[in-house]
């Protein structure tokens, strides 16, 4: 697990470890062909922009967006070539009406703060963004959603007011631990491959990991 610390202009990123050297000047210092993860050193990335929020339910500028991708994740989400995978889901199902979505959790997945994911905090997270929990959506195009119902201790069932075939392209929506939405903002804790140590703004500093 490697820490991010964001600044102004800096940001840890994962989507360019490939591209970089491991002497940080972007050349290759070594055979690369193996392509087997490197763990240690840092990447500094410009952003030309402040982040517009460290919830990711409430950030919508691309900037920040880029950031947080590598903090949190959702049951679903994009590879490298922009096809959809699992993430905190090992797997899911579409009923044949479109109204059902069923998620299976992978097993042993962990937040940052060492806690397991359950499926309560995947519940509480999409009850979140659709507005189930106090009328208001955090994200748009899951305001269709009319239930989110816990089946087992790894299954979670998401019902739908209207069937759509990009909706499954939605559940890339952060999962966050549940209850803690208020404190999103001040302490992102998610699951992805960087965790979030501080952040400074309106500072113009790299990032180490």
């Amino acid at each position: 697990m490697k820490r991010i610390r964001i600044l102004l202009t800096a940001l840890l990123t994962m989507a360019v470890l490939g591209g970089c050297g491991s002497d940080g000047t972007g050349e290759s210092s070594g055979d690369n062909s193996s392509k087997e993860p490197v763990y240690g050193g840092s990447v500094v990335v410009g952003i030309q922009q402040d982040i517009d929020s460290l919830d990711p339910h409430k950030a919508t500028a691309a900037g920040t967006k880029e950031i947080l991708f590598n903090i949190f994740e959702g049951l679903v989400k994009p590879d490298e070539n922009g096809n959809l995978v699992n993430a905190v889901a090992s797997d899911y199902t579409i009923s044949e009406d479109g109204l059902v979505y069923t998620f299976t959790l992978r097993d042993n997945v962990k937040f940052h703060n060492g806690n397991v994911v359950t499926c309560e905090d995947v519940k509480y997270s999409l009850e979140r963004v659709s507005g189930l929990l106090d009328g208001t959506p955090l994200i748009s195009t899951l305001k269709t959603i009319q239930a989110v119902d816990i089946l087992d201790d790894k299954t979670v069932q998401v019902t739908v007011d209207s069937a759509n075939t990009e909706l499954i392209y939605s559940f890339v929506a952060a999962v966050i631990p549940a209850g803690s939405g208020e404190d999103a903002e001040a302490d992102p804790v998610g699951t992805g491959p960087f965790s979030f140590v501080s952040y400074t703004p309106q500072v113009d500093r790299k990032s180490v990991v």
